[in-house]
């Protein structure tokens, strides 16, 4: 399933309540010896390595090595713990390259794991037939909907944000620009020698989860972005509609910050953004390319001072 649980490592780190969307990680090689004697070495998809980045670019870009690096500090079996909680129910073998998408899925499973990505951390068990009517529409039969809360919703709600920033900034970008106004978030997927096209996403009101191959498991020669987006992205401009933006979450507090450094930033550095954060995560040194950093860093001093 490629790049498609790589949600599921910064959920993890997120949830362990010492990171935060501006937090870097290291892009950084990666090499472990496996028991039959060979190196793991996962590269990324672009073969470059690209340092420190936050843990925003790094999701939105998809980069390999900082995912790697930013799960195995974690933990692998957290990760599995993770995946378990958004709703896969059977068995995962704690290897690091599960990480990177080598456990297969039916996009039916994958489609329970993104809903409770889009419902906020609260899992609810899919389920195709909700009731049973008569002919004037009277109910015959129930199922009632069954949710549980797993995570925070704060945590969810950033993963979202970082999956907004990659459907419009990031690798889906190019499909995104067509779908503006919609707020929709996703990831894509894409398996060793192109053998799998995969898109996962949502709306506010939607889940849709896209797969391409071959029933011989022969290449297709589709990354995620080349093949099962640009279907996503078909299906979503008929069925979404331009909607207003959502508020922001109880809990969470918009920021600006510098990427480059994860520090506290303004319009005078070069990778300023304004970033969610669970209130009173945010970081409170400024970073050295913020031009009233001098002027800033005194009245937050000051308010710091007030409240003690």
């Amino acid at each position: 399933m490629g790049s498609l649980l790589k949600p599921a490592i910064y959920l993890t780190a997120l949830e362990q309540g010492d990171y935060n969307l501006a937090t870097l990680i290291p892009d950084e090689p990666v090499s472990l010896p496996q028991s039959n004697g060979s190196i793991w070495e996962p590269e990324n998809y672009d073969g470059e390595i690209h340092g420190q980045v936050s843990m925003l670019m790094a999701l939105s870009s998809s980069y390999n090595l900082a995912a790697v690096n930013l799960g195995l500090t974690l933990g692998v079996d957290k990760i599995v713990d993770t995946v378990q909680s958004l709703g896969y129910d059977g068995d995962i073998l704690p290897y690091p390259a599960m990480m990177l998408g080598s456990k297969g899925m039916s996009p039916y499973e994958v489609t329970q794991l993104y809903q409770t990505l889009a419902d906020d951390g609260f899992y609810t068990p899919l389920r195709a037939v909700r009731e049973v009517i008569t002919q004037k529409g009277r109910p015959l039969q129930r199922y009632p909907i069954q949710t549980e809360q797993r995570f925070k919703p704060q945590n969810a709600a950033l993963v979202k944000f970082a999956l907004q920033n990659s459907l419009y900034q990031g690798t889906g970008r190019h499909v995104g620009a067509r779908l503006t106004n919609r707020f929709l978030a996703g990831k894509t997927g894409t398996t060793d020698d192109l053998r799998d096209s995969w898109f996962a996403g949502f709306g506010q009101d939607y889940v849709s989860v896209v797969w391409l191959g071959n029933d011989d498991n022969r290449v297709t020669g589709l990354t995620g972005s080349s093949g099962a987006l640009k279907v996503w992205g078909e299906l979503m401009q008929r069925i979404t509609r331009d909607e207003a933006a959502p508020a922001l979450m109880p809990g969470l507090e918009l920021v600006g910050v510098d990427l480059d450094s994860g520090l506290l930033g303004d319009e005078g550095c070069e990778q300023y953004s304004e970033l969610p954060f669970v209130e009173g995560t945010a970081p409170e040194e400024f970073a050295d390319c913020a031009s009233v950093q001098s002027a800033a860093k005194s009245r937050w001093q000051g308010i710091k001072e007030w409240f003690r």
